[in-house]
């Protein structure tokens, strides 16, 4: 049995076959002069743990990546031993707290890297402004002897790193836009090329 989501005139199913694939199928309704019909579907056939792992919320389906890289301020190498340990800690509580997934991330002595999944509401600069603002201020309150280093409670540098990460290719994306609305083989009802 499939699980299904509405939203709006969509309708998503996500089910999965006997041969190991998860398929994900859109079925939206198409207005026309005076009648409307479900004729359109668009279907995606997934390999599992091929790294296409949808997260669900109430209202949407998402696949969201971003890699972020920060850096201390002076790239003074401060985080090691415990510091380091804290920093770890601090960026795992925050994303939990707010529903970011970890995928892969390194604390190194100078600068953090971290690869994570998000929900579509949070822009990545509210993400990175969450995780430097909150390691800050606990580093600089637990470990008062590097406040000497960082006056003015800046711990991190002004500034992030930002990339994003995806499944679908560029061209993946542009084939489906070129043939979203071509009729379908069964379709008698047809468009005349404009």
């Amino acid at each position: 049995m499939p699980k299904i989501l509405r939203i709006g005139a969509y309708r998503f199913f996500f089910y999965d076959n006997e041969l190991g694939k998860s398929h994900f199928i859109i079925n939206h309704k198409v207005k026309t002069t005076g009648f409307s019909r479900s004729a359109l579907a668009t279907r995606i056939s997934l390999k599992k743990g091929d790294g296409m792992d949808y997260r669900y919320g109430s209202h949407t389906v998402f696949q969201i990546e971003y890699h972020f890289v920060w850096v201390t301020k002076y790239r003074y190498k401060v985080l090691t031993g415990e510091i380091g340990e804290r920093v770890r800690e601090l960026v795992r509580e925050t994303c939990e707290a707010f529903e970011i997934r970890i995928v892969k991330g390194v604390v190194s002595k100078d600068h953090v890297h971290i690869l994570v999944s998000c929900p579509p509401v949070m822009a990545p600069s509210e993400i990175v402004r969450r995780l430097k603002g909150r390691t800050a201020s606990k580093l600089l309150e637990e470990f008062p002897h590097i406040k000497k280093r960082y006056w003015g409670r800046h711990f991190w540098a002004r500034g992030y790193f930002c990339a994003t990460v995806g499944q679908m290719t560029e061209e993946m994306i542009k084939s489906y836009l070129e043939h979203h609305f071509e009729p379908r083989q069964n379709d008698d009802f047809k468009m005349e090329p404009g």
